[in-house]
């Protein structure tokens, strides 16, 4: 809407204009458009009563349905501006816990490389967890006992030549 003011610098009061007809004409036509939208309000409101009358849900964040993986602001009458991401559910630490893996197929590879290559049993046994303590420490003994066994029988099949 444009109208007839005149924004320039005055050094005075007086010099100002004042206001022509033609905007005063587009005032009463925005205060008329203005007072029918308040009768169409006034109209609405049985219909609003109607509404008010149901039972609202309590204000709170709730999913978004137009945007996923997103939460809306209810403040009990209407949807706010106000978004935010939808949190992941909370869990505490001991229910998400995880299974303890298994190590039961190191644990019998130990073993067999502790008698079979005493060196691999050894290694096994230095890399499992501590919660195998009991296996770590039979697999580093076994492994321990193979090499003094085999170390003996290794020397003793190489008997010194006889004296003549």
């Amino acid at each position: 809407m444009a109208d007839d003011y005149d924004y320039t610098q005055h050094s005075d009061a007086s010099s100002l204009r004042r206001p022509s007809v033609r905007s005063q004409e587009a005032m009463e036509a925005a205060l008329a458009a203005q007072d029918a939208e308040v009768e169409r309000a006034e109209a609405a409101a049985p219909q609003k009563a109607q509404n008010a009358a149901k039972p609202a849900s309590p204000a709170g964040w709730y999913a978004d349905p137009r945007m996923v993986d997103t939460q809306r602001y209810w403040d009990g009458a209407k949807w706010t501006e106000h978004v935010a991401p939808r949190a992941a559910p909370f869990a505490p630490a001991h229910i998400v816990a995880q299974p303890p893996e298994d190590r039961s197929g190191m644990i019998v590879a130990g073993y067999v490389l502790a008698v079979l290559f005493p060196i691999g049993g050894v290694v096994i046994g230095l890399v499992l967890p501590t919660r195998y303590a009991g296996h770590k420490a039979g697999i580093i003994l076994l492994s321990l006992g193979a090499m003094v066994v085999y170390f003996n029988l290794i020397t003793a099949s190489a008997e010194p030549p006889p004296l003549r």
